[in-house]
């Protein structure tokens, strides 16, 4: 069974993962030369291994499409970008263009099979390409790469376009893409209208499809050399075209120069191990460039133990051309002790020193692939022919073939298991196959221009693999989860969770295995991930026990403690369940006592002269005066103090009243007639004139109706009280006696001339002897004092009352009379008034020894 995975693996990453820089998808930055006749015609030259034809779609940065051409292995195709900078190329932009959001630059190409992207530019005296990594360049960091540069080179005036620059393209990928640019030379001066010097840092935000480049002259020394390691940082993936429009890497020439641009990657896919084969160019040209992303990084070469030189973070590192070796041909392996950036300058002749190229190379590792099919149209950009070469690595004891033919005279590279090949003139499409890993790169001379790419390796550097792992309180279940390059799944992947006491649950195979514990503590993790070059990771994991733990709090009123999230400010004990930093149960026991914020109000009404005191504070005046003092706990004691001083005075009130009137003069009250004096609150004074008048007094006389004829009459006679007096009775009448009146309760209120009143109340009764038998119960009252229907009575003409009972609703007896004309006034037998509502009576009356019952309901209203 492992043998046919191992089979599968090989084969399938053979064919689709592991093609370098064959991909789907392809990004490619616009650029800016110093001066606009370096750029003449420029190309996107596409290929693929698949023999089935199939659609690219070609954008700018804007989405709008500019071809659509059908490619297959048999059929690559050459796209014509433009010719010259400031002719709306969506790959070069000029002067004014430069560090400015641009929305129609870039292009973006896409297929639904992978294929090949090379960006060829050339003028007459330039030339080089860029070829895209695919997805393998896309990532959120980056550091710049390029030639360092040595003197200014022609022209040097300041503020002249220089022929020789430093020069960035970012592209982004997705929208609201925040990047920012950092750690290079503070000297280093930015081209533009107009030129500026950079600030330490800055900040670039672009939507998809959107591109910024800067440039810098080397007619400023600090631009030299200074943006080399430059460190960009952006919080979505982008694209990044970086190098020299133009530059040259020797030391002294100062008039000769070429171009040399290559498309980058991320720093998650540097490696440590490089191999770099000598091209055509003279030792001053031929250097390899190594960028450290890390402090602290060795360089070792060709195996030595010995670090030839340790650079930090943003520093850069030109190995001598001495340390290439050879018979056949002369190559170099460069080790670094953390992930490093290596480019390579490259020269297609040495009969000069302006046909220079650069090319990143990428790590080497056995996930290389095992063809390059095709580089097409290896010896031409447009219909400008050049003169080539191409250098070959391969594992060693490996058949590389060009077009089907082997190469020969293979030269080992020494500390490694990788032999690498020569061979010149070489036309036409080009394809690269190996029965190991190989990489291959181009040169091509058209003196004075000359051009290098490399092919393949990028996108077949996996990602280091990591776990995660999430629950590890103990007695529960740990989950594990493996996380690898998907490009590269594994053969298998295989866990030590380092618990012995498990016995044989301490092994597990599969990407998300779980496993318990068996007790608290330390134990070392290991997952190992089968493939060609296995990652081991090793990580300590802490099993940690639930813990608890009493906190006690005394807090002032209004202060408030939180846990876990809960905030408490009353007293009371609460129980909190939360995670600790382990994510395991803490349970909080709080014990929180509030001690009450004291409030205390004094009010004080003194004459001029008093004083209070308050704390520190004394207060004589009038006014609300809030002090808070602290108490023995040292919260907060609130007292408001109302102070109110007043001036002597004296106060006079007159009063003529009624009998019964009575005023209150500070505890004195009085209800008779006089001249009182009082002194209140110690200094004022209040003289009352008070003089009370003798309330009338009326007495009624009466003739009862005679059976229901209306007969009855009533006198009011007054004495006492003041003359004249006004009568007001129960039926509106305003005279001092009333006639023709039935059986009924009549009122009368007599007021006098000094406004006093009294009442008076009479009933009048009928005649019975000679009526009719006749009883008239009436069904509702009003007892409100207005002398109208102020009580209940009940008539019988012809019978004889045994007896009247009144009953509120839960039965209690209010009212009882065996008299005919005795009234109910509203009444409890205690005097009390009973409330609105329905009452309930019962009449016992009896006529020739008969004895009868009427029962019924009364309403009273007041």
């Amino acid at each position: 069974m492992k043998r046919f995975l191992l089979i599968f693996y090989y084969c399938f990453f053979s064919v689709f993962a592991c093609m370098g820089q064959l991909d789907s998808v392809h990004w490619v930055p616009p650029l800016h030369a110093g001066l606009n006749g370096q750029i003449a015609d420029h190309y996107i030259y596409l290929s693929t291994p698949s023999v089935t034809p199939f659609v690219v779609t070609i954008k700018d940065g804007s989405g709008a499409i500019l071809a659509t051409p059908t490619i297959s292995n048999a059929a690559p195709f050459v796209y014509s970008v433009g010719t010259g900078q400031t002719s709306g190329s969506p790959l070069f932009v000029g002067r004014g263009a430069l560090n400015t959001v641009l929305s129609n630059r870039g292009l973006s190409l896409n297929a639904a099979e992978p294929f090949y992207v090379s960006l060829r530019v050339r003028s007459n005296n330039q030339a080089d390409w860029a070829v895209s990594k695919g997805k393998a360049g896309l990532g959120k960091e980056f550091r710049f790469g390029g030639f360092p540069q040595f003197n200014a080179g022609p022209p040097a005036n300041v503020g002249s376009p220089s022929n020789r620059n430093f020069v960035m393209g970012l592209m982004a990928t997705e929208n609201n893409t925040t990047i920012t640019v950092s750690n290079y030379n503070p000297g280093v001066t930015l081209d533009g209208v107009p030129i500026f010097l950079a600030p330490p840092s800055f900040t670039i935000t672009l939507n998809q499809g959107q591109t910024y480049v800067i440039a810098g002259g080397t007619n400023f020394s600090p631009n030299q050399n200074g943006f080399i390691g430059a460190l960009i940082q952006s919080d979505k993936p982008i694209a990044m075209n970086n190098g020299n429009m133009n530059g040259t890497i020797h030391p002294t020439n100062s008039s000769n120069q070429d171009m040399g641009i290559d498309l980058s990657i991320p720093t998650e896919r540097l490696g440590k191990e490089y191999i770099f084969i000598e091209g055509n160019g003279n030792a001053d040209m031929e250097r390899p460039i190594i960028i450290a992303h890390y402090d602290s990084t060795e360089i070792f070469v060709n195996g030595s133990l010995t670090p030839i030189s340790t650079i930090n973070a943003g520093q850069f590192f030109l190995a001598p051309n001495s340390s290439y070796q050879g018979v056949n041909h002369r190559n170099m392996f460069v080790r670094t002790s953390q992930p490093a950036y290596a480019y390579q300058a490259l020269a297609a002749s040495a009969s000069a020193n302006n046909d220079g190229g650069l090319v990143l190379v990428p790590p080497f590792s056995c996930f290389l692939p095992d063809s390059i099919d095709l580089v097409p149209l290896v010896d031409s950009i447009g219909n400008t022919p050049y003169s080539t070469a191409m250098l070959v690595t391969t594992e060693l004891g490996a058949t590389a073939f060009l077009n089907g033919v082997p190469l020969t005279n293979p030269e080992p590279v020494l500390g490694t298991n990788w032999q690498t090949y020569k061979t010149n003139a070489i036309n036409g499409n080009v394809k690269i196959t190996s029965t190991g890993g190989v990489t291959a790169s181009v040169l091509g001379v058209a003196s004075p221009a000359g051009y290098a790419g490399y092919f393949s390796g990028f996108s077949s550097i996996p990602l280091i693999s990591d776990f995660t792992f999430s629950d590890t309180c103990f007695s529960s279940l740990t989950s594990f989860n493996a996380i690898f390059d998907s490009v590269f799944s594994p053969d298998s992947i295989m866990w030590n969770f380092g618990d012995p006491s498990s016995g044989a649950n301490n092994f597990a195979i599969g990407f998300n295995p779980t496993h318990v514990f068996t007790t608290p503590g330390v134990y070392s993790v290991q997952m190992v991930v089968v493939r060609c070059k296995n990652d081991t990771i090793t990580k300590n994991i802490t099993i940690i026990p639930s813990s608890s733990d009493s906190l006690n709090f005394t807090l002032c009123q209004g202060d408030s403690v939180v846990i876990a999230g809960n905030t408490y400010s009353s007293t009371g004990i609460y129980i909190d369940t939360l995670a600790n930093i382990h994510g395991c149960d803490s349970i909080i026991k709080t014990n929180l006592t509030v001690s009450q914020a004291p409030m205390f109000n004094q009010t004080y009404t003194e004459c001029i002269g008093f004083t209070v005191t308050v704390g520190t504070n004394i207060y004589d005046s009038t006014g609300i005066y809030t002090d808070t003092l602290t108490t023995s706990l040292g919260c907060d004691s609130i007292i408001t103090t109302n102070l109110t001083i007043t001036p002597p005075s004296t106060t006079i009130q007159q009063f003529v009243e009624c009998q019964g009137f009575s005023i209150a003069v500070g505890s004195n009250i009085y209800s008779k007639t006089g001249i009182f004096t009082d002194v209140i609150n110690g200094c004022d004074t209040i003289i009352t004139d008070l003089t009370i008048n003798p309330l009338p007094s009326v007495n009624l006389s009466k003739t009862d109706d005679n059976c229901g004829n209306e007969t009855g009459s009533i006198i009011a006679i007054v004495s006492s009280g003041a003359a004249p007096y006004s009568y007001l009775w129960s039926n509106f009448s305003t005279d001092s006696a009333i006639y023709n009146l039935m059986e009924g309760f009549y009122s009368v209120t007599i007021t006098d001339g000094n406004g006093c009143m009294a009442n008076g109340f009479i009933t009048l009764y009928d005649d019975v002897d000679s009526c009719e038998q006749e009883i008239f119960v009436p069904n509702v009252f009003s007892p409100n004092g207005d002398y109208i229907n102020d009580v209940f009575s009940v008539e019988i003409s012809g019978y004889e009352l045994e007896s009247l009972m009144i009953y509120n609703r839960w039965g209690q007896l209010l009212f009882e009379t065996s008299l005919p004309k005795e009234v109910w006034d509203g009444r409890t037998s205690s005097g009390e008034n009973v409330p609105e509502g329905s009452y309930f009576y019962i009449l016992n009356y009896s006529d020739n020894n008969q004895t009868f019952t009427k029962k019924g309901t009364i309403t009273l209203l007041r």
